[in-house]
């Protein structure tokens, strides 16, 4: 009973097709949908499939990491995982860390990101989610970029030396 709620209840959020008769979601509508995100003034789509959760963490739980890159915020334990959180928003100065609100929203990442999995990419707001046709479609003043990997540069995962810090 709780399970079919769920599914009824995820499917009309995110106006994905549920087949009554197997009480299953339809996997093709689902893949081709994107979890539509905001950073400052720009919207960024994650392929659903790439989302495991969106979470909320209260500031006071992330352990600050203050030896890396500074779009690496630090880790939060979420679940029984250490989820390393990592900001979109870009920082002019390597030891220059962003503003961080009280509660942040996280987009944690499945194994179908590859190295970026289990990783919480911090976005400013999730706005809902789009399907692949009105993401092509999107004539707004804002273009939707659809998230991609390399964006994170592998160099955010390594100590900074303390001379790089001044």
């Amino acid at each position: 009973m709780l399970c079919t709620l769920r599914g009824k209840l995820l499917s009309i959020l995110m106006d994905i097709p549920l087949d009554i008769e197997t009480k299953s979601f339809s996997l093709p509508s689902f893949e081709s949908r994107y979890i539509l995100t905001q950073v400052g003034a720009q919207k960024i789509g994650f392929p659903s499939h790439w989302v495991a959760e969106i979470i909320l963490i209260e500031r006071s739980q992330i352990l600050n990491l203050p030896f890396y890159d500074s779009r690496l915020l630090g880790v939060v334990h979420h679940q029984g995982n250490i989820i390393p959180l990592v900001t979109l928003q870009s920082t002019n100065l390597v030891s220059q860390r962003p503003k961080i609100q009280e509660t942040l929203a996280a987009i944690h990442l499945t194994q179908s990101v590859g190295t970026l999995a289990g990783v919480g990419l911090i976005v400013d707001r999730v706005l809902g989610s789009i399907s692949h046709q009105q993401l092509s479609a999107n004539e707004s003043d804002l273009p939707i970029e659809v998230f991609q990997p390399e964006r994170i540069p592998p160099s955010i995962w390594q100590p900074l030396s303390i001379a790089s810090l001044r």
